[in-house]
């Protein structure tokens, strides 16, 4: 018999948690969105990388540049003020725990907040449907005859 190997895909459907969160990259209010202080997409996703890179369970997020939109009395820029849309979905193949991947969004959103000297940042968690597709190598034994699956580990 000889070794042989296909890849398939399988797909998961789990329950899990999704944290959205949106925080302002220029201090204070009553600003402009002034062009100098505003971060880009690619500077707040390298401090996000960053900051999640010291913190376990790791936590992962699809950024976006948003305008936040308030009133001008509360010191809203006209058309609104630039901020970014953080969405955190927790991979429950990677970390079982949602309490362990709330404390480490949170841990993310302090960080963040000091780093970008902000006096508030909202989050807010959504339960999700969550659909995993991944690519497995599914290992077989070829005798003359037939294939047959095996798990390595087993065998050895």
């Amino acid at each position: 018999m000889k070794d042989s190997s296909t890849i398939k895909t399988y797909m998961e459907r789990m329950d899990t948690e999704r944290y959205e969160i949106v925080i302002g990259v220029v201090p204070g209010y009553h600003h402009n969105n002034e062009e100098e202080q505003v971060l880009t997409l690619k500077e707040v996703s390298e401090i996000f990388q960053e900051v999640t890179e010291t913190i376990e369970p790791k936590v992962s997020g699809v950024a976006n540049q948003v305008n936040v939109v308030y009133s001008t009395n509360f010191g809203c820029p006209v058309g609104g003020e630039v901020c970014y849309q953080i969405s955190c979905t927790r991979n429950p193949k990677f970390c079982e725990s949602s309490d362990s991947y709330y404390c480490a969004v949170m841990e993310v959103v302090i960080q963040l907040k000091e780093l970008f000297k902000q006096s508030t940042v909202s989050v807010s968690k959504t339960k999700v449907e969550y659909h995993y597709i991944a690519d497995t190598v599914v290992k077989t034994k070829v005798s003359n005859t037939m294939e047959i699956p095996y798990d390595e580990d087993i065998l050895s």
